[in-house]
């Protein structure tokens, strides 16, 4: 994959080395190349659009369309990326906020790691007891 130029070498050389391992654990779990190679190509628009127009945080975020095509896009990342099932522990809570949430209420999950994936990677492993929807 060629990138830009303007991206900045320390950038290009951690993001090249990403590409890699991505590509290495998708073939390792028999993800078809084509598949691995659309998600990799949609996420090299996506910092590409970043570096040319850096999304402006507000105080408040109204969610957009947009936000849910970067949502999809890290699922599509993450769950490669994932060693093992996913374990959850007392599953009775989860089903409890799932039935909060069915009835309107509002849930708040608090996370103490700094990535951008941690909404998808709950996501990916609440699946496996109720179909969350982290936003």
């Amino acid at each position: 994959m060629l990138l830009h130029s303007d991206l900045g070498e320390p950038f290009k050389e951690n993001f090249l080395e990403f590409i890699e391992c991505f590509f290495k654990i998708s073939q390792e779990k028999k993800i078809p190349i084509e598949h691995t190679t659309q998600i990799m190509l949609t996420l090299y628009e996506a910092v590409q659009k970043q570096f040319h127009s850096p999304y402006p945080f507000q105080s408040v975020h109204i969610p957009k369309e947009e936000d849910t095509h970067l949502y999809d896009m890290g699922l599509k990342i993450a769950t490669p990326l994932i060693h093992g099932e996913p374990k959850i522990l007392n599953p009775e809570n989860l089903v409890a906020v799932k039935a909060l949430l069915d009835k309107g209420e509002n849930v708040i999950f608090a996370a103490n790691h700094q990535t951008e994936l941690e909404p998808q990677i709950l996501s990916i492993a609440c699946d496996s007891v109720v179909k969350i929807v982290i936003r």
